[in-house]
């Protein structure tokens, strides 16, 4: 039984490799764009591997979320990621 759980849980670890339930999301670290996004991948690893908190605020790029006045605010040149902290914006 607990082998057959196992299994069922490597089967989704495997089909989708940023499982979005196990991230951190109660803090004032920020961080937006696509979770597949190789840039915003390698942003989210250094927070892991860190164990700093963050909220990731998925940006669909399929959708032009990245060109909508509100991003364009946090990134004049509507690319992914933004990392954003209470005292600064990074782009």
């Amino acid at each position: 039984m607990v082998e057959n759980e196992t299994q069922k849980q490597t089967e989704q670890e495997i089909s989708n490799p940023i499982n979005l339930s196990i991230l951190p999301m109660t803090s004032t670290v920020k961080v937006y764009g696509p979770p597949n996004s190789a840039a915003v991948s390698r942003v989210l690893a250094c927070l892991l591997e860190k164990d700093v908190q963050f909220q990731l605020i998925p940006i669909n790029l399929v959708r032009g979320e990245q060109k909508k006045p509100d991003y364009l605010k946090l990134q004049p040149f509507g690319q992914v990621p933004v990392f954003q902290d209470e005292s600064i914006t990074l782009f």
